[in-house]
């Protein structure tokens, strides 16, 4: 991808530029995300293209592996990330005016995905146990 994307949280003390590696939505079902965003979290892939700034961020360390960003002022999401700090960046879809024409993508946590609710576009799916195996430390490099 190339272009860059500009949004804000619902008070706007928080800004946020990224550039997305596609243009797609990718939805996460998990118990946390939807807790944290009171339904499926709809993000942006950005690597590590992301840039915040604002007085009012907040991180909180929701596992051992990942960290969720918000702002303490509205308490609106922000990002999903590796605690790691490899770069593996999920931001809030919602931020961005552009991000509404993005396609959906990927659901992942699809075995933790509510009953209550569907998406009707067909998507690639992937259970919380193959969202374990992608991103588990030293599987995917080349070590």
């Amino acid at each position: 991808m190339g272009e860059q994307l500009k949004g804000q949280c619902l008070c706007g003390s928080i800004k946020v530029a990224v550039t997305p590696n596609s243009e797609s939505v990718d939805v996460c079902h998990c118990s946390v995300c939807r807790k944290w965003t009171a339904g499926p979290y709809l993000a942006l892939s950005c690597s590590d293209n992301v840039e915040i700034t604002g007085d009012t961020i907040t991180t909180f360390r929701s596992s051992e592996w990942a960290e969720r960003l918000f702002c303490s002022r509205c308490g609106t999401s922000i990002v999903w990330r590796l605690a790691d700090g490899s770069g593996e960046n999920h931001v809030n879809s919602e931020l961005f005016n552009e991000a509404s024409g993005f396609p959906l993508g990927t659901q992942v946590f699809i075995d933790e995905k509510r009953d209550n609710y569907d998406f009707g576009q067909q998507t690639n799916t992937m259970t919380g146990a193959e969202v374990f195996a992608l991103f588990a430390p030293g599987e995917n490099s080349n070590d």
